[in-house]
């Protein structure tokens, strides 16, 4: 990706900017060839101009189900996302893997042994667990099927009958969630997928489902765009929003309308763009 002089409002320099694209190129030829043994057919493309803008038109033009890009572009202490994945992800339309760039020694196999899939009783939620078993069957993983039980609250009123109330809409909610996700682990065990669960009963789904991927060493969170709310006009939901920010782990957001017809996608290889940061 080669970007004009930020905040200049010039051109820039041609020469200058032929060297970078040059370099750039290089660059991308250097990570496509690496590792030397890695079956995969690896295609490079280098994009001129506002990195989510070209990322986001690119994807459209080759109908691309997903970008694949690091949370930051740039090495960064900075907390959240970069500029550029957070553009893509209040804009863009397509699927989207979001890595924490950490570093991975450079031999070692990535291999996914617990996926995180949050739950929050929506068939939109539901959605992405074709994917996650898939994902799962390949690495031999273990997914791990959450659903954070929101907190009880009721119209003000005499504060000893809206405690007993509450108790008995939280006790209800927290069993209807365990049978509720008990049902769903039943029918992926029955697919031969290992599944676990996990009912957090009152909090925040958003810091709970943080803290909790942390606390499993989850490798892998796997979850729609779109909850419960269901609004379509906003590009993700807020839990989805804030995970993407905050997340410990790798994260898979699946927009709707994501291809999972896996037969037809292993004969012909889904087009995937790999966004890595580039030297200066």
């Amino acid at each position: 990706m080669v970007e004009t002089v930020p905040g200049s409002g010039r051109p820039p320099d041609p020469i200058e900017w032929q060297i970078r694209r040059d370099e750039h190129r290089l660059q991308l030829r250097k990570i496509a060839a690496f590792p030397s043994d890695n079956p995969a057919q690896i295609d490079t493309v280098l994009l001129t101009g506002s990195a989510a803008d070209r990322l986001n038109d690119w994807a459209i033009e080759h109908r691309a189900p997903l970008l694949a890009l690091a949370t930051h572009g740039r090495v960064s202490k900075h907390v959240g996302l970069g500029a550029t994945v957070q553009n893509i992800l209040a804009r863009g339309s397509t699927s989207l893997l979001l890595v924490p760039p950490e570093p991975i020694p450079a031999r070692e196999k990535i291999i996914y042994r617990k996926l995180l899939v949050p739950l929050d009783g929506s068939c939109r939620a539901e959605s992405v667990l074709p994917l996650a078993s898939r994902i799962a069957r390949k690495h031999g993983a273990e997914i791990v099927l959450a659903h954070v039980v929101p907190k009880a609250t009721l119209v003000a009123g005499r504060a000893e009958l809206e405690s007993e109330l509450c108790g008995k809409l939280e006790a209800y909610n927290q069993r209807r969630a365990r049978e509720y996700l008990d049902d769903l682990r039943a029918k992926l065990r029955a697919d031969g997928v290992r599944a676990s669960t996990i009912v957090a009963p009152n909090g925040d789904a958003r810091t709970e489902l943080r803290l909790l991927a942390k606390r499993q060493q989850i490798d892998l969170i796997v979850l729609s765009s779109h909850g419960q709310s269901g609004l379509m006009d906003m590009p993700c939901g807020s839990v989805t929003e804030y995970l993407a920010a905050h997340a410990p782990a790798p994260m898979l957001i699946v927009r709707p309308g994501f291809i999972h017809g896996f037969s037809a996608l292993e004969a012909r290889p889904m087009p995937v763009l790999q966004v890595q940061p580039l030297a200066n």
